[in-house]
């Protein structure tokens, strides 16, 4: 287990003592706009079920003086041994990503110095959704998929309440983004081609206008502003991985 923090931190790991053949690999890193960019594999023994689990927090504050709606898209490339319909079968490889924006008060209680471990391995944060608390959120699952190549594409263009997910100046937030690779007796996942956050420049608009924002205006006024906490990610190898998230099966449809 791994955690850190700090403006652009990143961090990479590997697991590759896991007994039966198993191995394990995670990395993450923040790019332009300090935006999460996640990566996760797993290949388990022919008699093993293992995983890894990464997830990223960033908290923002919007300084620009218009309102704009916000969007963001995750883009992801994997590769997969397949991951059969009805449960956990041989040679699987199961992937789970989300992408999710809460209000800053969900973490503003935890220390940056000294409350980084909890905050990781707070579930109500990493696991929130539409239904507990989140401001926005999209999720989606592998469950159903042929082994081979995927592109996929998870976008946020609106809130949890249906509407525009529009931020005013001095605004705060904070975006989540998760990736579980979990592979069972043989089967593989490999998402080691990177899961990278982005804003949706299509999407993204002055609030009651069809006017783009602009990429590098984003980049001006949405920023890590927000000291404490800022960036935190964990990497967990080998079967603890598997978090509760990992029971919301929901299909990736490729782009």
């Amino acid at each position: 287990m791994q955690y850190l923090g700090g403006m652009s931190s990143e961090f990479s790991a590997s697991a590759n003592g896991i007994p039966g053949g198993a191995s394990t690999a995670a990395a993450v890193s923040f790019g332009d706009g300090y935006l999460p960019q996640i990566k996760a594999a797993s290949t388990a023994g022919a008699e093993t079920r293992t995983g890894a689990s990464v997830v990223a927090f960033r908290s923002f504050t919007y300084e620009g003086d218009a309102a704009i709606d916000l969007a963001f898209e995750g883009v992801l490339h994997y590769f997969t041994s397949g991951d059969q319909e009805g449960g956990e079968i041989a040679g699987d490889g199961l992937l789970n990503a989300k992408l999710t924006v809460l209000p800053l008060s969900a973490i503003a209680h935890y220390n940056a110095s000294t409350d980084a471990l909890a905050l990781i391995g707070d579930t109500s944060v990493y696991e929130a959704d539409c239904g507990s608390g989140a401001l926005a959120s999209a999720s989606a699952n592998s469950n159903g998929q042929s082994g081979g190549e995927y592109n996929v594409s998870l976008g946020i263009t609106q809130g949890c309440d249906g509407n525009a997910l529009t931020i005013q100046k001095g605004d705060s937030f904070v975006l989540v983004a998760l990736l579980q690779s979990i592979s069972n007796r043989s089967g593989f996942i490999n998402a080691m081609n990177t899961f990278t956050v982005q804003y949706d420049e299509e999407n993204t608009v002055y609030t009651g206008t069809t006017e783009k924002v602009g990429l590098a205006a984003l980049q001006q006024t949405v920023n890590g502003a927000v000291p404490e906490p800022g960036t935190w990610a964990l990497m967990i190898g080998g079967f603890a991985g598997v978090g509760a998230a990992l029971r919301r099966r929901r299909r990736l449809a490729p782009s």
